[in-house]
């Protein structure tokens, strides 16, 4: 693991900086702060400076801050460049001695509120060129700044100078490529799947690339002179935006894991805190909403987010575990420095470019485990649906080929039946034996009729004529109409006329009024009754058969209505 990341590290320059390998010409440095800013060149060199490191670090604070550098020689007398990094820093102010100048100082400016063409050169650092006489010689540089009042200088000799920003431009070739690789797979991933989390990680992507362009001062070439000041605001701008582009896409990812609502809530504050940031960057006062944004990247943003990530009570695609895993390790190069695998000093003039290409890694990843599960999720859905149409239309052939089929078996036993109901006509049968023909020719009559209707009712053909009827009239019809009349008893009570289907539904009672007599104790009578009702709000008429069981028993109530 420690290989790796020092591998990352390398591949950013942080083990080739100038200063490591020995360039820098700078013999001291010192620092002195200045509350009101208001004290001129003179004062300060009378004033009494603090050591310092290669790294100014004071915080957001309005005061102006002055660094004396001690520069020697360089060997062959060449110009030295003192290099000054962050490039978003507002104003950093050369003060060096010229007994030809008046007051006895020469003074030069730059910084990202300054015109790109002012510049000692053409680079995207900030820098000065000077010339060092030997042994040594002192300059002074005076920094103020909105943001972060924090500065790393090195003097280097002008070709070492130029090398090391060729290192800072294939750096910056890495990541870009990095992050546009990663861009293209999102947007590619979005217009195929239209998934609203891989919308707000091309967001978030987009707002980095151009926070990582702003900050590492590639915006600078490409504003008119007159411009800079809105450089620096642009600046500001997406250094907020990052982080709310960032926000907004773990939003929209944890809340398919169904977390905590007050951690969420807690989400939404900061969201909205970044959002009066941004008002505020754009009204003028970027200070405290950098300062605010600071906070909440170095302290809230990971706390927040680990507790999110071990807090989830919803399984998703990827696992919770999967999540936590790389949320863990998105929060882990917060800790190289305190782990001795980076100097501090490299690790803050990288931090942003390593956990950029790191977190941006790691949503990657997420998103692509994710998108190939939905993909082959999609793929089984698809192959499920094809199946279920086959099986449909499987289906339908059959229930077409089981209707012409009753077609031909109405035909062929209607024809039969009548020609035997003729014949016993014809033979002028009388007494039980026709009775019992009769009722056997009836009852295959009322199977054929009923398997008929059943395969309409299936197929959606039956059709439904309703109009006004009376329930007594029905149950006489079905009493006299029925091979065992002395055995229905019917009791009804006055009943309104209702709007239904008379036939559908005397063949409804037939059928139960045949089953009650076919499966009733012998020579038991069957009780029908009709009254009117009300029933979950609606009035209506409860219909009743009953009847005592016979040999074969009460049959099974799960499967008393079944078609077989």
């Amino acid at each position: 693991m420690r290989f790796c990341f020092q591998l990352l590290l390398w591949i950013f320059g942080l083990s080739l900086s100038a200063a490591a390998s020995g360039n820098d010409l700078v013999i001291s440095r010192a620092f002195l702060v200045d509350p009101a800013g208001a004290l001129s060149i003179d004062q300060v060199t009378l004033a009494d400076f603090q050591p310092a490191g290669p790294m100014l670090s004071q915080g957001y604070t309005e005061a102006v801050h002055w660094i004396r550098l001690s520069v020697k020689a360089p060997d062959h007398g060449d110009t030295v460049e003192l290099r000054i990094r962050p490039a978003f820093l507002d104003e950093v102010r050369l003060y060096e001695s010229d007994a030809a100048s008046p007051g006895g100082w020469k003074t030069r400016v730059t910084g990202d509120r300054y015109s790109y063409q002012d510049r000692d050169r053409a680079a995207v650092t900030l820098a000065f060129v000077v010339r060092p006489q030997a042994p040594q010689t002192v300059y002074y540089l005076r920094l103020k700044t909105a943001g972060i009042s924090r500065l790393y200088v090195e003097a280097l000799p002008s070709r070492v100078a130029q090398r090391e920003d060729l290192k800072l431009i294939g750096i910056q070739v890495v990541y870009l490529g990095v992050m546009l690789w990663l861009l293209s797979w999102a947007i590619h991933d979005y217009a195929m799947r239209r998934d609203s989390i891989t919308g707000w990680f091309v967001l978030s992507l987009l707002v980095h690339i151009f926070h990582n362009l702003a900050v590492m001062g590639y915006l600078a070439p490409f504003l008119p002179p007159q411009a800079a000041p809105l450089g620096d605001m642009i600046t500001s701008l997406l250094v907020v935006g990052a982080l709310l582009s960032a926000m907004l896409f773990h939003r929209s990812l944890l809340r398919l894991y169904m977390p905590p609502k007050l951690l969420m809530f807690v989400l939404n504050v900061l969201i909205g805190l970044s959002l009066l940031e941004l008002a505020a960057i754009a009204g003028g006062y970027p200070r405290p909403a950098l300062q605010a944004n600071n906070a909440v990247v170095v302290v809230v943003f990971p706390a927040l987010f680990l507790a999110l990530a071990f807090t989830l009570r919803q399984e998703a695609v990827p696992s919770r575990f999967i999540l936590r895993t790389f949320y863990c390790m998105g929060t882990f190069p917060t800790v190289l420095p305190m782990l001795g695998w980076v100097d501090a000093v490299t690790w803050t003039l990288y931090a942003a470019q390593v956990h950029g290409l790191l977190s941006g890694g790691l949503m990657f990843l997420i998103l692509n485990l994710r998108s190939r599960q939905l993909l082959r999720e999609g793929q089984k859905a698809s192959l499920d649906l094809e199946l279920a149409q086959q099986h449909l239309h499987l289906e339908r052939s059959q229930k077409e080929e089981q209707g012409r089929f009753m077609v031909m078996l109405t035909h062929e036993l209607k024809t039969p039946m009548s020609v035997v109901r003729l014949s016993l006509d014809a033979m002028k049968m009388k007494g039980p034996l026709k009775n019992h023909a009769d009722r056997a020719l009836e009852d295959m009559n009322d199977i054929v009729e009923r398997c008929q209707q059943v395969d309409q009712l299936e197929q959606h053909r039956l059709i439904i004529r309703p109009q006004p009827c009376r329930m007594d009239d029905i149950l006489s019809d079905l009493k006299q109409n029925s091979w065992a009349p002395d055995r229905l008893l019917t009791n009804t009570e006055p009943l309104p006329d209702i709007n239904t289907d008379p036939q559908l539904l005397r063949i409804v009672l037939g059928n139960l009024t045949s089953n009650a007599i076919k499966y009733a104790a012998p020579l038991t009578d069957i009780e029908m009754t009709a009254i009117f009702k009300q029933r979950q709000a609606r009035f209506g008429i409860l219909i009743t058969i009953l009847n005592q069981p016979g040999a074969a028993g009460l049959p099974d109530p799960e499967r008393v209505f079944q078609k077989y």
